[in-house]
């Protein structure tokens, strides 16, 4: 018998937007997955493609990995250009990014129609 894992990860390509978008479901804490995660996304953001949407309405549980996979994936984005959006994000999930500050460089939103058609 497979073990559920703790974390599933959705990705899809938004040309438009020039974004990758990442829909999160599960807990976002630490587990191998995660940084697998933060491997990929890392290595598909380029120039031509400097966004990164998460869409975490699905995130039951948020700790410090998480916070340090959206920060490193906001550095990254920074680096080039880009941007990290989150979008919805319970107040669960929120508490614990704007304890670090990380929420207050995020651009945040309720769903993929609050963000803008190009980014």
């Amino acid at each position: 018998m497979s073990k559920k894992p703790m974390i599933v990860f959705e990705a899809s390509r938004d040309e438009a937007r020039q974004a990758w978008i990442y829909q999160a479901r599960g807990k976002f804490i630490g587990c191998e997955i995660c940084y697998d995660f933060l491997e990929e996304a890392r290595d598909n953001i380029t120039e031509a493609m400097p966004h990164v949407v998460m869409e975490l309405s699905g995130i039951t549980m948020l700790n410090s990995t998480g916070i340090g996979v959206i920060a490193s994936l906001y550095n990254t984005t920074k680096a080039v250009g880009g941007q990290v959006y989150v979008i919805g994000a319970s107040d669960n999930v929120q508490r614990p990014i704007s304890a670090t500050h990380l929420w207050e460089f995020l651009k945040k939103g309720d769903s993929l129609k609050d963000l803008p058609a190009a980014l």
